[in-house]
């Protein structure tokens, strides 16, 4: 059989370079000669005559010179794969060109013995109906397999690899931390594909890094055949989540006959709820003692960090700490038991399943075990509470085996019944669920996180319906700064995310590193699970062509508020700020406060945060104690705006709501005060139970207070005294007023958080600072209101004392400037700065006449402001009278923060 034999050896190698690598990843030598060396001879030794390495731009000369003196009467061929996007966009570049029925790929930095190529050509010569042979074998001689690291013989040059024959290897060097599954095994990456079948699955695909997929799994979602091979009949064991080949292997094939779970954090979310449980327990020790349930747990928490690493399993179970705590107190064993009884109970009451799970266990047709240190009756009513316990077939508890985790007697169980090449354990914590049946001879599954859980669904499919995560959302106007927030949050969570905008080139979305094209089209929502849309999509272009293809496959279709609510914000302490103004400057401290302060939040903002040079950040916070006894509903903390434009904000359940104001604003939708407020009150009955809302003394804030429901704690802004902001205007100390006062909510160091707020550096378009054009200083920001344009334009001018300074207006929507027009006039007037330049109002979603309003808004406000005509014409008049001035601000919503571009170009 001839066969194309194509090696990939283009990895960056990122991990060799600490370690002092000078050479390329493939070129390190092991006992003398190349890790590439071993694999092209096992090509040749297979009877393949012509070889085409696939390397890197820094690798290629070091490469094409061994093998050009080293395997000369060699076809060897080179393609350079610019960037590292994965085997699959590496293959893409060099299968066009193959003109054989199948071809062969082996990993560069994988060795195998010599007859490997030829006994997986043997197998296809043998069932030619299929499209692929995957090989996979255990990796049991550290010398001889794998990546390795050894020690100097001779040269006491550190920083560079010996050659030396009698190199003594240490340690493999490819291994993640002590966090992660050890590096024991390795999946030797030999496997042959059919020509055509990959050139069709991969066919209209862009590549990117995030969607590096395993070549195989391309084939199969065009419905492919594939074949495994185990090299002298052994499995590869799976250990940590980057090996879904070896995991697609043992699933798909249908080799293990049983699975076993490890029932918390992979079933269900038992760490999110027994914080709630334990203070619902303390409640009862808190009503004998008189001890506050704050200080109780603070001395639970002293006790569980002393027992936590004993080596005695029952020392670290709750019956035994609370035990301790109760004798403590002097409280008899009675209290303990109902304390007990008390979690229990609560822990049922609030548990969910896992994202997913359930769909997962009906993929899974395997007999499933659940193993769980809870005691019987417990892990039956969590089961049953999550609805999952008709999936499993057998309970193993630490009351069955005496002991608790990690334990042999576990899995020696499940060792009675199965083989133990034919159980695959899944667990979240490798040290702890894994690495004992690892011992064992178990195939083990290590998950870092939930979201983990949805590769298992993915892989399980015999027949891939899509490639990539478990959702592939499509966002419409991604470019947006609430929509370009959310595709970045969402690409993070583990969703495959693509976008269109009409106008695609956004800041927002210069780092997001997604998928994004330019227009609508019906196209775009082939193989999408879900599309999310900005609200004036839908309202401007109903009967857009994306729009009526979602509804006739009947693609849910959200707005990105409605996503986030929904999707992005389940199970998580959220954290929202509302107002007409001033939303994205206290969302912004809030995050920089959190952040700080070690709570790791995730984040989404209507501007850039200078610092992130983003508007958006992701983390995995888990929730500590909390002041004043409030306990948290979820654990990770969320902090977002809440825009009351179309009523967005009703998408979102707050545990705390921040309203600034309740300002008239957007009056294309609210047509009155009235409405506005109404809108408000329908924001804060969304408060979760026992949530916070946090007000200002204004008459409405406080009317609007009076008006939440009687569990919700109602928390004035306080006045933080002397704040030293680095950004500009004074203004500015009441955002950082309300950040520092639900900073004082969530128990953050007072010093800490005002720390945060002072050395905070602003946000995008809050008189961001743009830079200099022929020693004039540029400042660009969003004001929109009246109100707004006048204490921003006027705390600038106040910063900058004697300078002159212009301002350049780009009034934003019809319905804004009509309604509001007497309010714009006097403003505009009384701004401190020294002339007004006034271009077209920006439309947005509505129509008129901008030339014409905008003539009469300049008319109105009198000899210190013109109108400028459109923002090209504008930008040439402030070039032409450039030097008039000091400082020149571009201000609004809509395109004039291209003024300073427009005039520098």
């Amino acid at each position: 059989m001839i066969l194309a034999a194509i090696v990939l050896a283009a990895g960056e190698g990122k991990r060799m370079k600490p370690l002092g690598a000078s050479v390329p990843k493939v070129m390190l030598p092991i006992l003398g000669k190349p890790v590439l060396d071993y694999v092209a001879i096992s090509l040749i030794e297979a009877g393949i005559k012509s070889i085409i390495l696939v390397v890197s731009p820094g690798s290629y000369r070091p490469v094409k010179k061994y093998f050009g003196t080293n395997f000369k009467g060699t076809d060897i061929n080179y393609v350079v794969q610019e960037k590292q996007l994965g085997p699959a966009q590496a293959l893409s570049q060099v299968v066009p060109k193959i003109e054989s029925d199948y071809f062969l790929v082996q990993y560069g930095d994988s060795l195998a013995d010599g007859n490997i190529a030829k006994a997986v050509i043997d197998v296809l010569s043998k069932t030619k109906a299929v499209d692929g042979v995957l090989a996979t074998r255990e990796v049991d001689d550290p010398e001889r397999y794998g990546i390795v690291r050894y020690k100097q013989s001779f040269s006491t040059n550190k920083q560079s690899f010996s050659t030396n024959q009698n190199a003594k290897i240490v340690e493999i060097v490819e291994k993640p931390n002590r966090q992660k599954a050890p590096s024991n095994h390795a999946v030797i990456g030999t496997f042959i594909l059919k020509t055509a079948a990959f050139k069709k699955a991969i066919g209209n695909i862009e590549f990117i890094y995030d969607r590096e997929i395993f070549p195989a799994q391309y084939v199969l979602a065009q419905g492919g055949k594939m074949v495994s091979w185990k090299f002298n009949g052994k499995s590869v064991d799976v250990g940590k989540p980057a090996d879904l080949f070896a995991a697609g292997l043992l699933l798909t094939q249908n080799t293990t006959k049983c699975i076993a779970f490890d029932a918390d954090n992979t079933l269900y979310n038992t760490h999110q709820v027994a914080k709630f449980a334990d203070l619902a327990a303390f409640k009862i020790l808190a009503d004998k003692t008189g001890i506050g349930v704050t200080e109780i747990y603070r001395r639970w928490r002293k006790i569980v960090d002393k027992i936590k690493d004993s080596k005695n399993p029952k020392e670290r179970t709750r019956l035994n700490s609370y035990g301790i705590l109760c004798q403590s107190l002097e409280v008899d064993k009675e209290i303990m038991k109902k304390m007990y009884q008390q979690f229990s109970k609560s822990i049922v009451n609030k548990i969910s399943p896992t994202q997913n799970i359930k769909k997962i266990l009906e993929t899974l047709k395997h007999k499933k075990v659940v193993i769980t240190e809870d005691f019987e009756n417990l892990a039956e009513e969590k089961l049953k509470a999550t609805g999952i316990y008709k999936y499993f077939d057998d309970i193993v508890t630490s009351k069955e085996v005496g002991t608790m985790k990690p334990s042999k007697k576990y899995y020696e169980k499940l060792l009675k019944s199965y083989q133990p090449e034919e159980i695959l354990v899944v667990g979240d914590d490798y040290l702890k669920d894994l690495k004992i049946p690892s011992e064992l001879g178990m195939q083990v599954l290590f998950f870092e996180n939930e979201k983990s859980l949805e590769k298992l669904l993915q892989i399980r499919r015999s027949t891939l319906k899509r490639v990539g995560s478990l959702e592939r959302i499509h966002i419409m106007g991604i470019a947006g700064a609430g929509a370009s927030a959310i595709a970045g949050i969402a690409k993070n969570y583990g969703y495959w995310v693509s976008g269109c905008d009409l106008v695609p080139n956004s800041p927002y979305v210069k780092n997001l590193k997604v998928n994004i094209v330019a227009g609508h089209n019906p196209k775009h929502l082939d193989d999408v699970d879900m599309l999310i849309i900005s609200p004036a999509v839908e309202k401007l272009d109903p009967q857009n062509g994306e729009l009526q293809r979602a509804r006739q496959l009947k693609i849910p279709m959200l707005t990105w508020q409605q996503f986030q609510g929904k999707f992005l914000q389940k199970d998580k302490f959220v954290i929202c700020v509302a107002g007409a103004y001033g939303k994205s400057t206290t969302t912004a401290m809030i995050s920089q406060i959190l952040t700080d302060a070690g709570l790791d939040p995730t984040c989404e903002i209507g501007a850039k945060v200078q610092s992130w040079q983003s508007n958006f950040r992701v983390g995995k916070s888990k929730l500590g104690p909390q002041s004043e006894g409030r306990g948290p509903h979820g654990t990770e903390y969320y902090v977002c705006e809440g825009d009351e434009y179309n009523n967005n904000f009703l998408n979102y359940k707050p545990d705390i709501a921040i309203v600034l104001n309740v300002d008239w604003d957007h009056p294309d939708f609210f047509k009155s005060r009235k409405e506005v407020f109404d809108a408000y009150l329908k924001f804060i009955a969304n408060i979760k139970p026992g949530g916070t809302l946090v007000v200002s003394n204004d008459p409405r804030t406080a009317k609007l207070a009076k008006s939440a429901r009687q569990d919700i704690n109602i928390i004035k802004v306080q006045d933080f005294g002397k704040l030293k902001l680095k950004i500009i205007g004074n203004f500015r100390k009441q955002n950082a007023s309300y950040a520092l006062t639900v900073a004082k909510i969530l128990g953050v160091d007072p010093k800490q958080a005002k720390k945060s707020v002072e050395n905070f550096g602003g946000t995008g378009r809050r008189l961001e600072y743009k830079g200099e054009i022929s020693g004039i200083k540029f400042y660009d920001d969003y004001a929109v209101q009246p109100y707004t344009i006048l204490k921003t334009a006027s705390a600038l001018k106040e910063e900058l004392k004697d300078k002159k300074v212009l301002l350049v207006l780009e009034p934003h929507t019809f319905s804004r400037i009509k309604v509001f027009f007497d309010d714009f006039v006097r403003s505009l007037a009384e701004s401190k700065v020294d002339q007004i330049y006034i271009t077209d109002v920006y439309a947005a979603r509505e129509k008129g006449d901008g030339k014409a309003l905008s003539q009469k808004l300049a008319s109105a406000v009198g000899i210190g402001a013109k109108y400028t005509g459109s923002l090209k014409q504008t930008a040439a008049y402030v070039r032409k009278y450039l030097n008039d001035f000091d400082v020149i601000c571009s201000m609004g919503a809509g395109d004039i923060y291209k003024l300073y571009d427009l005039i520098r170009a």
